[in-house]
């Protein structure tokens, strides 16, 4: 997926939340996402406070003990997703839910195995 907010050359990078979904119910309604900030000419990654799934304080939207570029990149991440209807997990700068995720019913829907 691709926002373009006058931000030429950087899109955002989103796959499905992983197994955190399996205690979070906007994971379980797949009604969150784990995004990242991609440079479109190479595919690189921008800086990030911290890399996917590192659970330290580094990775806490507060945390001010970086340099400008990734507290920037971090703030720009937030900015886009919540203008789009999505609120930043306070603990994890890449995870956001939509604010409607409690709408959203939970599904016991049978996948065939030929799937």
């Amino acid at each position: 997926m691709s926002l373009d907010h006058g931000l030429t050359g950087i899109a955002l990078c989103i796959s499905p939340v992983g197994t955190a979904a399996l205690t979070n119910s906007a994971g379980i309604t797949s009604a969150a996402v784990d995004v990242t900030l991609i440079r479109l000419s190479d595919g690189a990654e921008l800086p990030m406070p911290t890399p996917y799934d590192d659970f330290t304080e580094r990775a806490h939207r507060n945390y001010m003990e970086l340099p400008p570029e990734v507290i920037q990149n971090r703030e720009l991440l937030e900015r886009v997703l919540t203008k789009h209807g999505f609120v930043g997990l306070p603990t994890e700068w890449w995870h956001f839910d939509d604010c409607d995720w409690r709408n959203y019913p939970l599904l016991d829907i049978p996948v065939p195995a030929s799937l």
